[in-house]
């Protein structure tokens, strides 16, 4: 079977030289190279397949590609190459996902001895970094749940939301009660959607934004997860009234937590409510000791 590479958003010059050393790699006969220079491009070619690398330009549009590739197909290789400087806070986001991120003015048969590595057309060289898998520490969507109840309990919140940057849900925990949730949640990625544009054209991809909305009834607070999910909790005030600082701490260290997590199949972490609780109550003793007291 052969390995499918997709090049994106790289100059000719510098998509046909890689592709000539990967091909040299390959033998010329195990490969199937194609490139792509815009995002439908990409979505048309990994319609029905995902590649199994993808090599591509960092760029924004690059990263919010490879992370919806990367959630269809978590087996997919990412390789980015990077201008030094120009986008350093980028080349530091990717490695963090778990992806490789590369200077661009490396040669081309470096670039493709790395990328062969990743889908393991030639051995690792000493001191090449392969990224064989991702960084981000693996959970089901009932990890994700228990979270989601941990900072439930916590902020005493009447339901906690968990959606993708359009507002599509892909968790909730907690009382919906009367309120139109699909309304709701495309209402806060509605809000969103200029705030991530602000952080980018301040050339800052990783900022973090609140939204508040404090109402006679119910107070919403919702933040992003990264760049392409949100997180929003929903406060009854007949029951709770809820303290900003104390909130938005924690709303904030979740947020952090789910930005880090590949979501994948599979059977639920009996150890990670444990860990949530003890690492959350912790630090939270640490900085509000007796503040965390709701009844104060």
């Amino acid at each position: 079977m052969k390995s499918r590479i997709l090049i994106y958003d790289l100059e000719a010059a510098k998509s046909q030289a890689i592709s000539r050393e990967l091909t040299t790699l390959a033998h010329g006969d195990t490969l199937a190279i194609s490139t792509a220079r815009s995002v439908a491009s990409v979505r048309l070619q990994t319609a029905h397949q995902s590649p199994n690398l993808l090599l591509a330009a960092l760029t924004n549009d690059s990263m919010m590609l490879a992370k919806r590739i990367h959630e269809r197909t978590p087996a997919t290789k990412v390789l980015f190459l990077y201008d030094p400087g120009a986008t350093t806070a980028l080349a530091e986001a990717a490695r963090q996902s778990g992806w490789l991120a590369v200077d661009r003015s490396t040669d081309s048969v470096q670039l493709a001895r790395q990328a062969g590595a990743l889908i393991g057309l030639c051995p690792v060289e000493s001191g090449q970094t392969a990224v064989t898998d991702t960084q981000r520490p693996a959970a089901t969507l009932g990890d994700v749940q228990l979270l989601l109840d941990v900072l439930r309990r916590q902020t005493q919140a009447q339901l906690v939301l968990f959606t993708d940057q359009l507002g599509n849900l892909i968790t909730q925990r907690g009382d919906t009660g009367t309120l139109d949730i699909v309304a709701l949640t495309s209402l806060i990625a509605g809000g969103f959607s200029n705030s991530l544009e602000l952080g980018r054209a301040m050339h800052d991809p990783e900022t973090r934004h609140l939204n508040l909305l404090e109402g006679q009834i119910y107070d919403v607070y919702a933040t992003n997860a990264g760049n392409d999910r949100l997180l929003a909790l929903v406060f009854d005030k007949r029951f709770v009234e809820p303290k900003l600082g104390f909130v938005w701490l924690l709303l904030k260290r979740g947020a952090a937590q789910l930005s880090q997590m590949h979501i994948v199949e599979g059977s639920l972490n009996a150890t990670l409510y444990t860990e949530l609780t003890e690492s959350m109550n912790s630090e939270f003793d640490r900085l509000f000791g007796d503040d965390l007291d709701p009844d104060r």
